[in-house]
């Protein structure tokens, strides 16, 4: 993302961060997190080299004193959205408003390329993150119940005593396609109007079911040991769905181990998906719009894992967006 810098108060500089800012940003996010930092590749000087142009990493700088940074993770090909992730600040820089500044600043260059949406995931042991997201325009879309565990993390803020951690993940629209067709269980269909009409998107909601017609479903699996959490994508739903689902939950189960979901939902074979999910302890936890050529849904396992939600630090929005879930999950 080529940009010009930008100058606040005639003192502070916005600008793409440089090979020389690298030392800098892994020491604010040592700063503010130590060792325990979930993005555990930030922490390697020469991965953040190797892969600026990817992550995009922007900084506020006084003269040669590094403020603090933010990225803004491109995820083309595979993807067609751009996230932002990671602002830390150091802690003497904050108070001046610079963080927002540096929204403001990221968020503008975003919306001028050929992304379907901007992405984001927030801390829910504050809501500073939120609030400066939904500023932008920026609406929850759903939740990671089971993104870190607790104990796990230590920063300056109060973490409460959920055993693991709940991410909001909010989402701008760039574009706004209409008459999309997808296919949502008549249990999750006022959630996923909901979503979209507070988004502005107009899509045609069916709750047509049909069975899989291929073999083989196709699923990626992403396993994350330390924080004991599995990101599964599905890119094919086959006969064999329940299966695999069944034999991925019986290899991570227990302790602390949850699981995120990505599924296709342009098609009734996900309908008959998501009811297999949900006989598997699986339950509707967002929707996931104009991130990817095909239009897909969040779906969670947490396995017996607690969490208090009263102890969650959420804008309004983001309130009334996980009582919803919670509510269609006690359902069942």
């Amino acid at each position: 993302m080529v940009t010009s810098p930008m100058i606040i108060d005639e003192k502070y500089i916005l600008r793409p961060a440089e090979e020389g800012d690298i030392p800098g940003i892994v020491s604010c996010i040592r700063e503010e997190y130590g060792d325990c930092y979930y993005r555990r590749a930030f922490y390697s000087e020469d991965y953040l080299r190797k892969n600026m142009p990817h992550l995009n990493l922007f900084v506020a700088v006084e003269g040669e004193k590094l403020c603090g940074f933010q990225s803004m993770i491109s995820h083309k090909p595979e993807d067609e959205y751009v996230e932002g992730a990671s602002q830390i600040f150091f802690k003497e820089y904050r108070g001046f408003g610079l963080s927002r500044k540096l929204v403001d600043y990221t968020y503008d260059i975003a919306r001028k390329q050929s992304f379907y949406s901007i992405y984001a995931t927030a801390v829910t042991f504050h809501k500073i993150t939120q609030s400066m997201c939904e500023k932008e325009g920026m609406l929850p879309i759903g939740f990671n119940f089971g993104s870190y565990i607790t104990s796990k993390m230590h920063n300056s803020f109060h973490l409460g005593s959920n055993e693991k951690y709940v991410q909001a993940i909010l989402l701008l629209p760039l574009i706004k396609p209409e008459n999309k067709r997808v296919y949502i269980d008549e249990r999750t269909k006022g959630l996923a109007q909901y979503i979209y009409e507070n988004l502005g998107v107009k899509y045609q909601i069916f709750t047509d079911k049909a069975e899989p017609e291929i073999p083989q479903s196709d699923i990626e699996i992403k396993v994350n040991a330390r924080e004991q959490q599995v990101i599964l994508r599905v890119n094919e739903i086959g006969v064999d769905f329940k299966e695999q689902i069944v034999e991925i939950k019986n290899k991570y189960h227990g302790e602390l181990w949850t699981m995120q979901l990505i599924l296709p939902i342009e098609a009734p074979e996900s309908v008959w998906a998501q009811g297999v999910l949900m006989d598997e302890g699986f339950f509707v936890s967002g929707m996931r719009p104009l991130c990817n050529k095909k239009e897909q849904m969040f779906m969670q396992y947490i396995g017996d894992v607690r969490f208090n939600v009263e102890e969650l630090e959420l804008t309004d929005n983001a309130k009334a967006l996980i009582r919803k879930i919670l509510s269609l999950r006690e359902e069942g």
